[in-house]
């Protein structure tokens, strides 16, 4: 499955007996010059850095490969979070906590979700700014998305832009000119 515009893809990569991978892809998806920049969303940490080191193309500058200890192929706000992230052909392995961030931990059940209205209904709560840890998911993993862009080098200078694209109202408008969109 794929889908994407100007420049965003959004796939699930074929992980053979394992979940499927979802991967993002930023830049210029053109034959000419290729993706540039990714964020991986790695569900399960031991595949962690063979993902990372299967994705140094010549022309990939950044890319992020995420696992909570949580087991949420995200960014997650309820413990430690494992990243591999390639810069220029290097893969560099760290670990980030919410604290680093100014977050509080979660619990695991602060971040559920429900059905589609119920899903919907949370969406629309965080792209109006309640804070929640959901929120704060969102944000985290946003930050991660501006980083694999190249729009910020590192993760905590990323949180501010992310947020900021939350509160000023651009992200909810993004998603209602995609609801437009999908449904004209």
């Amino acid at each position: 499955a794929e889908a994407g515009r100007a420049g965003v893809r959004v796939r699930l990569a074929d992980a053979g007996d394992r979940p499927p991978e979802v991967v993002v892809e930023l830049g210029l998806p053109d034959r000419d010059r290729g993706v540039r920049h990714r964020r991986v969303c790695q569900g399960q940490e031991a595949r962690q850095l063979d993902v990372a080191g299967a994705h140094l193309p010549g022309d990939l500058h950044r890319e992020l490969v995420v696992h909570g200890s949580d087991g949420l192929d995200e960014i997650t706000v309820t413990g430690p979070t494992r990243i591999a992230e390639v810069r220029e052909g290097t893969v560099r392995n760290y670990e980030v906590t919410p604290e680093e961030f100014g977050i509080k931990r979660a619990r695991i059940e602060d971040l559920a979700g429900g059905g589609a209205a119920a899903n919907a209904a949370i969406i629309r709560e965080i792209l109006t700014g309640k804070k929640s840890p959901r929120r704060d998911v969102v944000l985290l993993n946003a930050a991660a998305a501006l980083v694999a862009a190249g729009k910020a080098d590192h993760l905590v200078d990323a949180v501010a832009p992310a947020a900021q694209s939350i509160d000023s109202g651009a992200a909810a408008g993004k998603l209602d000119a995609l609801l437009r969109f999908t449904n004209a």
